[in-house]
């Protein structure tokens, strides 16, 4: 996707809304449903103290149960943990 959302004038004169979809080999899993609900015994931890998730890194590991991918976390310098 080359368009982000990054740009938002509360006094604008247009709403817009946003299509999201997934890919058919997901469909079905659950994914809209529990995106946010789902626990990760490293990432979760640490985004309760402020890491923020920002990407996806594929092939960051050997791993087949995470399909190999890492992830990618912000901490801000100000940030207290």
């Amino acid at each position: 996707m080359t368009d982000r959302l990054t740009r938002h004038e509360p006094a604008g004169d247009w709403l817009y809304g946003l299509d999201m979809s997934i890919h058919p080999a997901w469909r079905g899993r659950g994914g809209a449903r529990l995106a946010g609900l789902r626990a990760n015994p490293t990432l979760t931890p640490q985004q309760k103290i402020g890491f923020r998730p920002l990407a996806l890194i594929p092939d960051y590991l050997d791993d087949p149960v995470c399909g190999n991918f890492g992830v990618l976390l912000r901490l801000d310098a100000g940030q207290e943990v």
